[in-house]
């Protein structure tokens, strides 16, 4: 029979033990705690950062004049590439403008390059020269990345927060003038047409349109197209994926920031169901969102926390992650098998002339014999010596404009500046101005 001291010590053994087992219970809680916290510093500083990549578009057209929202998505040189929706600028695609003040009359003028010869795709291109070269690029975060019930926000110059006109000459168009309205993904995938769209319950109004909508940490995940307007359903929005963009990106090899969960959040450069989601049918194309401008959250945490926890995402998901993207982008190789095409001049002293241009091949069009193996007579004056370049691969055409008078579609829409394009076999385009039109038959 044990005595009274070894009962006393086993006693005080597992008082021992559960203090201890208390006390590390009480570190873990507190842990996590600061855990919480400090996520929610880093999505809210995501999200205001966010907004030094969002500018105000302005469609200037005589008799509709048009307001919406466009975001960064890569600096080339001296260009700014941005993405908005096409129904922003569709009234009168010449006359485009970015506003970054309070005054119409300082803007700068932006070229629209459409995406696609597709009517439904509501999307288009936007570049700008030297004037956003400071302003952020936002990374694009594909729909691999979203579930069902995650919180999204919507950035964006909604018509509610305009105090005046065009006519008036007043738009406020800052940081502080621009809105966020936050919400959920009710619904994965609302397909109208070919393309795919999120579902969110964030409210919409006029002038979001070509907004992004972003993930917790200001990664874009959509961009703001359309709204339910029909009935009494409210707060049901749509916002068409990034995914597009993405792929467009990587066909025509142009840099962007590609997001990914176990990335950190400030990286600069690299290259619950809604029960009214059978209402899709009374959805009709609009511009976005509500200035319901949510309470500004507290950024006063801790840095270094922030990048521990970055560490610890990175270890626990970062491998499954980054296969799944690998294994979504990776190029498809065509290995069809292609002959030779020809280039021909439409208009000026060359009409009719056609050159042959084989697979795998690129042809350099200009006037100087140093740069191009395509010479142009000298009465095609606004052509450059090394206008642009044309490669046929795969069965397909690229182009790449490296003139300072501008390589142009038959609407007038201008090629960004040193970057490879695809365009469709039976492409015109004029090199410069209408005097010198070819066709890629």
């Amino acid at each position: 029979m044990p005595d009274k001291k070894s009962v006393q010590q086993g006693l005080h053994k597992e008082e021992h033990s559960l203090k201890k087992k208390v006390f590390l219970t009480l570190i873990i809680i507190l842990i996590l705690s600061i855990l919480s916290g400090v996520f929610a510093y880093a999505t809210n500083t995501a999200i205001l950062e966010a907004r030094n990549g969002v500018v105000r578009v302005i469609c200037d057209d005589p008799v509709n004049p048009s307001i919406g929202t466009a975001f960064i998505i890569a600096h080339i040189e001296n260009t700014t590439l941005l993405v908005t929706n096409w129904h922003v600028v569709a009234n009168n695609p010449f006359e485009i403008y970015i506003i970054l003040d309070n005054n119409f009359g300082t803007r700068s003028r932006a070229w629209v390059t459409p995406l696609s010869e597709d009517e439904e795709f509501d999307l288009v291109f936007l570049t700008v020269e030297n004037s956003l070269l400071n302003y952020k690029v936002l990374p694009l975060a594909p729909s691999s990345t979203v579930t069902a019930s995650d919180r999204v926000y919507a950035l964006g110059f909604p018509g509610a927060s305009i105090s005046g006109t065009i006519d008036e000459i007043l738009l406020p168009s800052t940081v502080d003038d621009m809105t966020i309205t936050s919400g959920i993904i009710s619904r994965i995938s609302s397909a109208f047409s070919t393309y795919n769209f999120f579902q969110t319950d964030a409210a919409i109004n006029p002038g979001n349109s070509g907004g992004p909508l972003l993930n917790e940490n200001g990664a874009v995940i959509g961009i703001n197209t359309m709204k339910n307007i029909e009935g009494s359903v409210d707060n049901v929005g749509f916002s068409l994926y990034i995914d597009y963009i993405i792929d467009i990106c990587e066909e025509a090899e142009v840099p962007f920031i590609l997001y990914s969960p176990n990335e950190s959040d400030n990286t600069e450069e690299a290259t619950e169901p809604d029960n009214n989601s059978d209402n899709n049918e009374n959805s009709t194309v609009s511009s976005d969102y509500e200035n319901n401008l949510p309470t500004e959250p507290n950024t006063s945490s801790n840095i270094t926390m922030l990048i521990v926890i970055s560490l610890i995402a990175a270890v626990a998901i970062g491998a499954v992650i980054g296969v799944l993207l690998l294994l979504k982008h990776t190029k498809r190789s065509n290995t069809e098998s292609v002959g030779s095409r020809e280039i021909k001049v439409l208009s000026g002293s060359m009409s009719g002339y056609t050159v042959k241009i084989n697979d795998g091949e690129t042809v350099n069009i200009g006037k100087d014999p140093k740069f191009a193996n395509f010479l142009l007579s000298s009465d095609y004056t606004n052509v450059s010596r090394n206008h642009c370049a044309v490669t046929f691969e795969e069965n397909k055409y690229f182009i790449t404009d490296c003139s300072s008078n501008g390589t142009f579609y038959k609407n007038g829409s201008r090629l960004i500046a040193n970057v490879r394009t695809p365009v469709k076999i039976g492409t015109e385009l004029y090199l410069a101005n209408d005097n010198c039109k070819i066709k890629l038959t």
